[in-house]
This record gives structure tokens, sequence and C-alpha cells, in this order.
């Protein structure tokens, strides 16, 4: 006999006589309650004060902080998903306390509102929550990993502007000023005048332009002159006399620029470098932020965002910044070989920070044949302090003749000592020596570039590199910093910024970086929110005049 199938009871339109708690429908552990619980407590009077007041009201600042932070941390980025989400999720519609802005009120919120605030309250909450994270014994302050990824800016792939093709325009319309003065001159001649001779320089500005210009329409003014004026000549006349405009723009886009190789003209502060995501393997320039994290345990304890795509460049910086943010350097730092420089070194050296750096050939050299492949490199031959020179592989004397000085664009002054060996033709061993000369067209003989002090640097960081504690470090970064590079492009998906602008991209790598250092608090609970923010207490970890607060601040 068949059994009667049961169906449990699900009545649609059932009322209830008490208006439901949603809060009965979100787990204890939800994520969305510890964001909840950690902005409850955090000091957000500089945004409330920025309000005006009068007008219609406003949505509650920090109900639309938590809701941005959550949406964030929901894999959620968009002002359209976010506003859906309002009206359709029970942890939006909890969190919110069903208010439900719309996605032009989110949107303007995250661009404009928290624009200003970027600087003060945005570090201020960042900091906070990685303090709480430090209390419960998650985050170690004093041993950071660093390392560098790449977000694609919001900006059209196609439209961008080239330093160098700047550089080019400018010059030619110097060229051609300087051609078109030089016809005139002898125009001028065969009517037995002469006029000065012209000399604009590499750096003339577009008022020097403009006065060359009215000059030449001034020489040109001449019947007799004009009269002579060959027809390609008079194309170039009427050109000549849009070049002023022209130079300005070209400086204009200079000022934007501003060191870098080029820039979106979509997004003014995005720079055009190539990634990794190069699937058609043409080596395409994407517009870009190079974000910089450095973490502990995972945990991302201070962020920037740069507009150069050298690592290098942007170390000292990062660092200043952690110091900015929490009063005090790291004690050891951790970074792979895209920090490795001489400037970088040094200043680890000065602040006191044990610095796990490698270095561009850290790996070369240590590898099973490095000694016997490259025996002509430089770091395999023998060097006399005393007397200051290299001995070549067969025996002879590479001898110091000069030393360059060179201005990094940090300012910082590299020297570097030139060696050169006396006559390397008919040596046998030439060719394989000659390859290792960094310049191959300078000289027929081997030469060898030093810089004493990167190579005393470089021998400090590769004692600490191949400790005991060196291994596990590199160990540990690859896992560290990198996983959450992963965790963000991979588990949340966000390979493209939403916003643009330098200003607003920080906004959105501080609810990304706050988003993902909320979740790992979610997902550790070794002790639980009560224990490490007790809801009876008065002073909490928020509070500014907090001891252990200010302790960890230095």
């Amino acid at each position: 006999m068949k059994r009667k199938a049961v169906f449990r009871n699900s009545q649609q339109n059932q009322m209830s006589m008490f208006p439901e708690d949603l809060g009965a429908w979100i787990p204890a552990d939800h994520p969305v309650r510890v964001v909840n619980q950690v902005i409850e407590q955090v000091n957000l009077k500089r945004l409330y004060d920025s309000y005006k007041g009068g007008g219609s009201s406003s949505y509650d600042p920090k109900m639309m902080i938590k809701v941005l932070i959550y949406a964030y941390l929901d894999n959620t980025y968009s002002s359209r998903k976010i506003e859906k989400a309002l009206k359709e999720s029970i942890p939006f519609i909890w969190l919110s306390g069903r208010s439900t802005p719309d996605h032009s009120t989110i949107s303007i919120f995250r661009s404009k509102r928290l624009q200003g605030f970027e600087g003060e309250m945005f570090k201020d909450i960042f900091t906070d929550i990685v303090l709480l994270l430090a209390e419960a014994g998650l985050v170690d302050l004093q041993d950071v990993y660093t390392d560098g990824t790449k977000l694609e800016a919001n900006a059209n792939r196609y439209t961008y502007v080239w330093a160098n093709r700047l550089s080019s325009s400018k010059e030619k319309i110097r060229e051609r000023l300087e051609g078109f003065w030089a016809y005139l001159e002898g125009l001028y001649k065969s009517e037995e005048q002469e006029i000065e001779p012209l000399n604009l320089g590499k750096k003339a500005s577009s008022e020097k332009i403009q006065e060359t210009v009215d000059r030449i329409n001034q020489l040109v003014s001449d019947k007799e002159i004009k009269a002579k004026i060959a027809k390609e000549e008079k194309k170039n006349l009427r050109a000549i006399n849009k070049f002023a405009d022209r130079y300005k723009r070209y400086e204009d886009q200079e000022a934007i620029i501003d060191g870098r190789g080029s820039y979106s003209k979509t997004d003014h502060d995005a720079t055009f470098m190539q990634t990794k995501d190069d699937h058609l393997k043409n080596g395409q320039l994407k517009a870009n932020y190079n974000i910089q994290f450095s973490t502990s345990n995972r945990v991302i304890t201070h962020y920037s965002v740069e507009r150069t795509s050298s690592d290098m460049a942007t170390y000292i910086r990062h660092l200043e910044g952690f110091k900015e943010r929490y009063n005090f350097y790291p004690k050891q730092v951790t970074a792979d070989a895209g920090y490795g420089s001489e400037e970088n070194y040094l200043f680890l050296e000065e602040k006191g920070i044990e610095g796990f750096v490698k270095y561009g050939s850290f790996y070369r050299e240590h590898r099973r044949n490095f000694k016997t492949k490259e025996f002509a490199n430089a770091r395999n031959l023998h060097y006399d302090e005393k007397g200051d020179f290299y001995i070549c592989p067969v025996g002879k004397k590479i001898n110091r003749i000069g030393e360059t000085k060179k201005t990094l664009r940090s300012g910082y002054i590299k020297e570097t000592n030139i060696y050169e060996a006396a006559d390397c033709k008919g040596c046998a061993l030439m060719e394989p020596c000659l390859k290792q000369n960094s310049n191959k067209k300078t000289s027929t003989n081997r030469r060898i570039h030093r810089t004493p002090n990167l190579e005393r640097l470089r021998a400090k960081a590769r004692k600490l590199l191949l400790s005991e504690e060196g291994i596990r470090k590199r160990k540990q970064r690859s896992v560290d910093v990198e996983g959450c590079f992963g965790e963000l492009k991979q588990n949340k998906g966000f390979r493209r910024l939403m916003l643009r602008g330098l200003k607003k991209v920080n906004i959105e790598v501080g609810l990304l970086a706050m988003s993902m250092n909320i979740a790992k608090l979610a997902k550790h609970k070794a002790r639980t929110m009560d224990e490490v923010c007790p809801k009876t207490s008065k002073t909490t970890l928020f509070n500014r005049n907090n001891k252990s607060i200010a302790a960890k601040r230095g």
C-alpha cells in the first residue's frame, strides 16, 4: 500500500499579530552582525558635522557606511545592486533598519560625501578595525608583509596620452617654426634684408611660441615677401597660426602626467601599465592603479594607492603612511625583489627596521650552477678592497677608471664606480666576459659598474634572507599578502574599480580593505565579540581615550 505524502505547511498570505523581528532570521555569527557592532562604536562626529541644517531629511551616515562596508564584504559593488539588496536581502534590510536609499543616493554618498573625509575619517575607521584585530590576537603590527597589485581603472581602455608623444609633438612644433623662420630668412636675403635668427630652445613655453607666431605674421605682412611665398609654405603658415594653442594643450597635458609615462583621458589619475592579465599575449597596456597592501596573518594592516607601476618607487611612501597611521614603524618587514633598491634598503637601515627584502638577482645568485655558468659575472669575480680593483677570470686586473652620480626622481643621489680592463683583445674568454657588460657599445673591454653602498646593503639583506627566519618569512610572504590579493581578485571577483580619480579610488580600496578585515574577524572567533568589545562597558576599543588604542599607536 502506497503511503500518503506529507507536505509542510506554507501559507503565503498568513498574517502575524506582531511585527516580525528580522534579526531572528540572521545567525549569531553572521558577518553582518560584526559590521554592525564594529561601526556602532566608531566616532563619526566629523561626518555628521559635514551635513548642513535645514532642508529635507537625510539618510543616517552611520547606516550608509554600514551598508557600504557590508556590500563590499558581500561582493556587491554596484550602487544599483546595493539598492536592490536593500529591498530584497534580509541582512541588508536588517542592517539598514528598513531604509531604502536609491542608487543615486548611494553613489553620491560613496563618491562625494566620503571624499572629503578620506584622509582622516577613513583612516581612523580602518585603523581602529585593525587595532581591534590586534587586541583579538590576530595581527602583529610589528611584523608585516608588503606587496602590490594592479587594479584596472574605471576608464576607457583606448583613450590615452603618452609623455613621449607629447615631447615629440612639442619638438615637431619647434622644428617647423625654426624651419619656416629659416625660409623667411632666405626670402628677406633675396630682398637684401636681414632678420634676426630664431632660437627657441628645447624648453620653449607656449608664450614664447605665441610670440614667435606673431613675429612670423608680422614678417609675412610685407606685400613683396608675401608674394614670393610658395603655395606649400602658405599651407604651413596657416598651420603655424594654430601652434600656440596646440603647444599650450601639450603643456597642460604634461602637467596632468606629472612625471608619469601616460594617463587616461577619462581618468587623469590612472596610468597605463602592463599587467599579468594579458590574455592576448600582445603586451597591451591598460589604465590601472597600483594598490599596495601590508598584511599580518592575512589581515590588511595598511593600504596605499599609487599612480606609478613600479613597486620600488612606492615603498618609502607606503612605510611613511604606515607610521602616520600607527605612530611607529614596524620592526620587521618582508617584501619581494620589486622593492630591493639602494634607497629602500638605506631607508630601512636608518629607521632601524629589519628588512627581509629581496633584490633582483637574489634567486639567480643562489642557483646551483650560478658560479660555473656565469663565472664572468661581477659577483663571481674577486674584488680587492684595499687596491679597489677586480681580478678577471684569466687573472688580469680590472682597474677603476672613474665614477658617476645619478639623481633619481625621488632626489636620491646614486653613486657608481666604473672599472675597466686594460686590453681584452685576443683573450679566450672575451666573448662570455663582454656579455656581462651593461652597455656593450661603450667599450670593447670588460667593464664593471659597482655601487659600494648597494653592495654593502645587499650583503646585509642576503644574510637575513638566508637565515632560518628569513626562509620562513619568504615562504610566509607568498601566502600572507598574496593570499589577500587572491581573495580580492578571485574570491571577491573585484578586478576593476567602480570609481574614478585618486581620492575616490582611495575610498573604494579602503572599503575593500575594511570589509576583508571584518570578514577575517567574523571567521576567527577565538574570542567572541562580547569578549573583545564588552557591551556592558562604557569604554570600548573604539573610544579615542581608550588606553589600549593609545598604547598601540605609540
